[in-house]
């Protein structure tokens, strides 16, 4: 009976792994914030967009220079509205445009985006933006517990967007939008309840299933040996009578 209380137990400790793995708490969307930019009607301007600011508002986007001596470029997105348990990551995308400059062939525009903190604390990594023309482009850029002011970012509720310039000279490109989502969990008391998934049903199902047959082997094996000895033992009687 050892082995078979032994197989039961890894099949029992096997099931509860595998529900415990099914019900772990995968990121949902929290809530997004959008921002167009510009002077029409729906368009806002960037929260640094006062005096000091070099950063021109057009009719469907801002422009945005890297000229000396002036305000940098921010904006802030605020998320403390959303309700979470933690927030796993943000995705941040933006639409620009004419960011491909060059002298004589020679590419001299590299623009970055750089998350921060605040107006003042921002982070040492640069993503870089595609090199594009009139045409214009959206990238997407991801921001998780492996950047270095990640924490920060959660504290404050807030996402502020810069950018940096790494090429040559003075440069300015269009920004036309922003559009920030919030990923994490939800608040435990609205977190719905954990259900299995159908592949995990289906495994413990098959473990069941697995378990059941072989306890109906081990039953007929028992029964067989108990019928096949009746004959002997009655014959054994009839001898001695």
């Amino acid at each position: 009976m050892r082995p078979k209380k032994r197989a039961l137990q890894a099949i029992l400790l096997a099931s509860v792994m595998l529900c415990s793995a099914a019900v772990s708490a995968a990121p949902v969307l929290l809530g997004a914030l959008e921002k167009d930019y510009g002077m029409g009607a729906g368009k806002v301007a960037a929260a640094s967009m006062g005096a000091g600011s070099c950063d021109g508002r057009g009719g469907n986007s801002i422009t945005i220079r890297n000229s000396s001596g002036c305000q940098r470029f921010y904006d802030a997105f605020d998320f403390s509205g959303f309700s979470f348990g933690e927030i796993d990551h943000l995705a941040l995308t933006i639409s620009y445009s004419n960011t491909n400059a060059s002298f004589f062939f020679v590419p001299t525009e590299f623009w970055n985006v750089r998350p921060a903190a605040s107006p003042v604390l921002a982070s040492d990594s640069l993503y870089s933006m595609t090199r594009v023309g009139g045409g214009g482009t959206s990238s997407t850029f991801v921001f998780d517990g492996t950047l270095d002011i990640f924490d920060e970012i959660v504290a404050s509720q807030s996402l502020f967007l810069w950018f940096a310039h790494t090429g040559a000279g003075s440069q300015n490109f269009n920004l036309f939008s922003a559009h920030l989502e919030v990923w994490g969990t939800a608040p435990l008391q609205e977190q719905p309840s954990a259900v299995p998934e159908p592949k995990v049903i289906g495994l413990l199902l098959m473990g069941l299933l697995a378990m059941a047959a072989g306890l109906r082997r081990s039953a007929r094996r028992a029964g067989h040996g108990v019928i096949g000895r009746q004959p002997f033992l009655g014959q054994g009687r009839a001898l001695r009578g």
